[in-house]
């Protein structure tokens, strides 16, 4: 717990150094959304924009959890400090994990402004039963955790050249239906898109966002084992890639 503490309070540190680009996060997220408010109004499509708000909101957190342990071990690379967190007593997982502490709070407030905004200046309808998100949400976080430690263990080893992170990124926002249902694309992709994490992940979210509705139980149990099997994959990935860099003593190489 004091490993968690202290790597919350270090980046809660470091964020207070550049004030400006916590006001540009803020303005990113503004316009982000006005963006896709005026294309709605352009579209004359009243349930588009919250369709996509709903997207939005889950592509940030999914975005989260698939990049922080990669950037986290590719700055302490850079600073030359990975070799001095990996040698101290405690286990350089949790070490890792625990890096994620205070970047999870700044995350908390941006999605909490990104509803703000939505609600009170581009008047989206929420359910009142927002809340109802949360396990669901910690359930998606498990998951989408274990392919950010999948893709961390590519920086441990390569240093540079993430394909986790490149193929992921993009290809998952296009065929889960962020910005648009997945039954717009083409057959040889459509196809592809319900045995992805976060399809079901995010039909969830947006039918509790939207309407409260609960998702079934069949739902339910896939994201269940979603999280059992990329958290899986994410720690054992995480220990080859340390274990053969410690091998070949390249635990502070950049």
């Amino acid at each position: 717990m004091n490993m968690v503490i202290a790597f919350f309070f270090k980046d809660l540190a470091m964020e207070r150094s550049y004030r400006f680009h916590l006001s540009v996060k803020v303005l990113a997220v503004f316009f982000q959304l006005a963006i896709f408010y005026f294309l709605s109004r352009f579209m004359a499509n009243s349930d588009y924009f919250p369709y996509v708000f709903c997207g939005l909101v889950f592509s940030r957190f999914f975005q989260f959890w698939l990049t922080i342990f990669s950037e986290n071990m590719r700055q302490e690379q850079y600073w030359g400090t990975a070799e001095a967190i990996f040698l101290s007593p405690r286990s350089p997982l949790l070490m890792v994990l625990a890096s994620a502490s205070g970047k999870f709070f700044l995350l908390l407030l941006e999605l909490a402004a990104y509803i703000l905004a939505g609600i009170i200046i581009f008047g989206v309808a929420l359910s009142p039963h927002l809340f109802v998100l949360i396990p669901f949400a910690i359930v998606n976080g498990i998951a989408f955790a274990g392919l950010g430690l999948f893709s961390a263990s590519f920086i441990i080893y390569l240093k540079r050249g993430d394909p986790v992170n490149w193929l992921v990124s993009s290809s998952f926002d296009l065929l889960s239906g962020v910005y648009f249902p997945a039954a717009v694309l083409p057959y040889g992709l459509r196809v592809i898109s319900p045995f992805l994490p976060t399809t079901s992940a995010l039909n969830t979210w947006r039918n509790i966002l939207l309407s409260g509705a609960m998702p079934e139980p069949s739902q339910v149990l896939v994201q269940f084992v979603w999280a059992f099997v990329l958290s899986c994959c994410g720690v054992i990935a995480f220990q080859i890639a340390f274990a053969a860099v410690r091998r070949n003593g390249e635990l502070g190489s950049y």
